[in-house]
């Protein structure tokens, strides 16, 4: 299978994912809008999406101004390289405001809306489901911190449903299925999205203005800095092509 090494993929898909971003914001209407009060405490990791909403995120991304832009994918670099040993807010995170709120994916449109008991269980399996990447990353020698390994954010007492009414544990897992159904009709680039990059929006974007390969080479250069160190020195020189190359956003 083929990584998304030239952007010509990606641009493709997002040409033909155009028709399919109805139907996926039909399905986000389906969730109940809400407020809380903005500790932005579920904003403290980029969500794991579908391949239809990485792409519909990126085409939000490509219509931010070209400073936010620029900034937004240094963040998202950076995110990319340290997400597996330090806490990172979202890069689109902004003063505890999303930059690009409308377009926000399922994740963070259903974050408070499970029952607790429920979140739990969804906790509990992300968990768990992380536990081969981990093993991968001993396996190089390298032990991520505990508290990085099993964070998830916190449930949240304080979502307030403003339009929309109840909706069940059962709903909105439906509600989800449906969004990931939405993919079947771009199933390569779907496969490369989740077998390859592990769903991850920070790690497609970062390829594109690296490569993959050199993503993978370089994290872990990162990494054990990191843990060693508390800062990486390679990191610093991995960010300018970022801001010369303006990765992301249509490309």
């Amino acid at each position: 299978m083929t990584p998304f090494t030239h952007k010509h993929h990606l641009l493709s898909d997002i040409e033909r994912a155009e028709q399919l971003f109805g139907p996926l914001k039909r399905l986000y209407a389906r969730i109940p809008a809400t407020t809380c009060n903005r500790q932005a405490h579920c904003c403290t990791r980029m969500p794991e999406v579908s391949y239809v909403e990485f792409l519909h995120l990126d085409r939000a991304l490509g219509r931010l101004p070209r400073d936010v832009r620029t900034e937004t994918m240094e963040k998202t670099t950076k995110y990319f390289f340290l997400n597996a040993v330090r806490i990172d807010d979202c890069p689109f995170l902004h003063h505890n405001i999303c930059r690009i709120y409308q377009d926000r994916p399922f994740t963070c449109r259903a974050y408070g809306l499970w029952s607790k008991a429920y979140y739990e269980v969804l906790v509990a399996k992300n968990r768990k489901a992380k536990e081969p990447v981990h093993a991968a990353w001993e396996t190089l020698g390298i032990k991520l911190p505990d508290d990085v390994v099993a964070y998830q954010p916190a449930y949240c007492d304080h979502v307030t449903i403003t339009s929309g009414g109840h909706v069940t544990d059962a709903e909105m897992d439906l509600i989800q299925a449906e969004i990931f159904s939405v993919d079947s009709d771009l199933e390569q680039g779907m496969s490369r999205f989740r077998q390859m990059f592990f769903s991850d929006p920070s790690f497609l974007w970062t390829s594109t203005i690296i490569g993959y390969q050199s993503c993978l080479v370089e994290k872990v250069i990162v990494v054990r800095e990191y843990l060693s160190q508390k800062r990486s020195p390679r990191l610093k020189q991995l960010i300018p092509p970022a801001l010369t190359r303006q990765g992301g956003g249509q490309h």
